[in-house]
């Protein structure tokens, strides 16, 4: 039975038997998830495991750049920007190495995607502990963006609104009649993903 965690500040890569490896013991459909490189602290930044071990570890957010970071701090690393600097290192090696026409197990594009400068980066998940020991990750990050996507749109509506409200006819009506001309609503967080849930996205 899988073990279930809270939701976690995580890094973690889409599985590829090249660099992570399978065995008989792995779970079977493994090359479908994305494994958990490693959990950090919500507000330090600071790998949970460091903090486990009493490591001691810098935590001002004037972090080192890419070329700070070699493979030779690879077991030092306990900073989640510096673990996303040293993977993106090692994964702009790989995309360079590897065929573009090798075949992902599961994903087509599983090229393209790596190749991104943005591939490694924070994430929010579910962390699950799969009965072969693997960790891997449900991600939630993705709700986020399209939340943060649609309140820009909606803080938009509101502006369009307000100019609306503050024409001198607008106000006109509003005293006379106190309602507002066009009785316009302005939007809100109530209601904001009703589209969403109308257009089976959630």
């Amino acid at each position: 039975m899988s073990i279930k965690n809270k939701n976690d500040l995580i890094i973690c890569e889409l599985y590829n038997p090249v660099i992570h490896g399978k065995t008989d013991n792995s779970c079977s459909n493994i090359e479908t998830h994305y494994l958990v490189y490693d959990k950090f602290d919500g507000k330090t930044g600071i790998s949970l495991a460091c903090i486990d071990d009493n490591e001691e570890y810098d935590t001002d957010p004037e972090y080192d750049t890419d070329e700070d970071v070699d493979e030779d701090n690879e077991n030092r690393i306990g900073r989640i920007d510096d673990t996303i600097n040293f993977l993106r290192k090692h994964y702009k090696k790989f995309v360079k190495k590897i065929n573009f026409y090798e075949k992902h197990p599961t994903i087509r594009n599983y090229h393209n995607i790596i190749s991104k400068k943005d591939y490694i980066r924070k994430e929010i998940g579910e962390c699950i502990v799969l009965p072969t020991q693997e960790t891997i990750a449900i991600l939630k990050t993705f709700w986020l963006r399209i939340i943060q996507k649609k309140w820009k749109n909606i803080l938009k509506e509101r502006q369009i609104i307000l100019k609306k409200r503050n024409l001198p006819y607008s106000l006109y009506e509003r005293e006379i009649l106190h309602i507002w001309l066009y009785t316009y609503n302005l939007p809100g967080l109530k209601g904001m993903l009703y589209q969403l849930k109308n257009n089976n996205y959630c």
